[in-house]
């Protein structure tokens, strides 16, 4: 474990996960509040990229069925990315449910 955290560490590999280790295991107590703040941020911009996201997926999962490209898989990956949707909807903020339920209603 310690030379994979060396390795990680040293060679710059990441995400960690390409060497079985979590960020947690990488960083030192010095660095947590630095990593916290990284975390946070990184966060913040994947939900302001969300709905962008959910966009192009169901912009996907639209042109497979037109195109009748869509396996019993990916039919299912599909229906568990439409729940998540769902639970973003019921989560989102008053001034953007408007937005959030009408990409739900695509």
């Amino acid at each position: 474990m310690d030379r994979r955290v060396f390795l990680c560490k040293m060679l710059k590999i990441f995400p960690p996960a390409l060497l079985g280790l979590t960020w947690r295991s990488i960083i030192d107590e010095e660095h947590t509040e630095a990593y916290i703040s990284a975390f946070e941020h990184t966060a913040e911009l994947l939900f302001e990229n969300t709905y962008g996201l959910y966009e192009e997926l169901l912009a996907f999962g639209y042109e497979g069925v037109d195109n009748k490209g869509v396996s019993p898989e990916m039919a299912y990956r599909f229906q568990k990315h439409q729940e998540e949707l769902e639970k973003i909807v019921s989560a989102a903020p008053t001034e953007e449910r408007d937005q959030w339920i009408d990409l739900l209603g695509r």
